[in-house]
């Protein structure tokens, strides 16, 4: 696999901080999966990539909710032991791997997930083109991500992602769309999800732990000041 760039190191480092008995590292938690998977067309005994899953908290919801095989992708190693651990589930698994060099063959998958996994992606292009190349034809790709707006110049860090820019590689939501089409996706829903983050960040604040609160209050404005917020953005595998 090569060198391990310094960036990947970090961004390895920084998630390692973050393993908590919270499995829904993202903003909206359980209640966010549950609607991006309403806005699919997911269907019984159907196969899912779950691209970054973290702790396996969406892989285990699309497993258990709509009876699929389910395959969690995650760069951290302290993340897929924990999601390993924590898993009871027959129908879903968990492999320590990097989204742009994904270890299954082409047109394996019915469906992908992408939730909270851009922001930390430099080069999101190879990114749809390798999910492209597992997933089989007319495949759903879901992606819920925080996305740049107009004043991302001006956000103020900590983040939950990021500690500093360094590590911080939001796209647009017309540069995702962008990158898709050129993947051989056909881009069928876009949603605007600042009004519900703002929502559910507000509603965590008071429970959230001291370690992690400048974080998230910092995300919070950030939304509110347009430098960023949640987008969905569902495609479909054409060609």
């Amino acid at each position: 696999m090569g060198i391990e760039s310094e960036i990947t190191k970090e961004i390895k480092a920084h998630y390692k901080s973050h393993i908590s008995d919270n499995d829904q590292l993202h903003i909206g938690g359980l209640g966010a999966v549950k609607y991006l998977a309403e806005k699919m067309r997911l269907k019984p005994d159907q196969s899912l990539l779950d691209l970054g899953c973290g702790l396996g908290g969406p892989a285990r919801y699309f497993a258990n909710a709509y009876d699929m095989d389910v395959t969690g992708v995650d760069l951290s190693p302290d993340f897929i032991e924990c999601a390993k651990n924590i898993d009871t589930i027959r129908s879903v698994s968990f492999i320590e791997g990097g989204v742009h060099d994904l270890p299954f063959e082409n047109e394996t998958f019915h469906n992908a997930a992408c939730i909270h996994v851009g922001m930390n992606i430099v080069d999101k292009a190879a990114m749809y083109i390798e999910a492209a190349r597992v997933l089989k034809r007319n495949a759903q790709f879901a992606i819920y991500d925080v996305m740049a707006l107009d004043k991302v110049s001006e956000m103020r860090f900590a983040v939950p992602w990021a500690e500093t820019p360094h590590t911080s590689f939001l796209a647009t939501p017309d540069d995702v769309q962008r990158d898709l089409r050129a993947a051989g996706f056909e881009v069928s829903y876009v949603e605007d999800c600042r009004d519900f983050a703002i929502s559910s960040l507000t509603q965590a604040l008071p429970l959230t732990p001291e370690s992690k609160k400048t974080a998230r209050e910092n995300l919070l404005n950030n939304i509110k000041n347009n430098c960023c917020a949640p987008f969905i953005i569902i495609a479909e595998k054409r060609s």
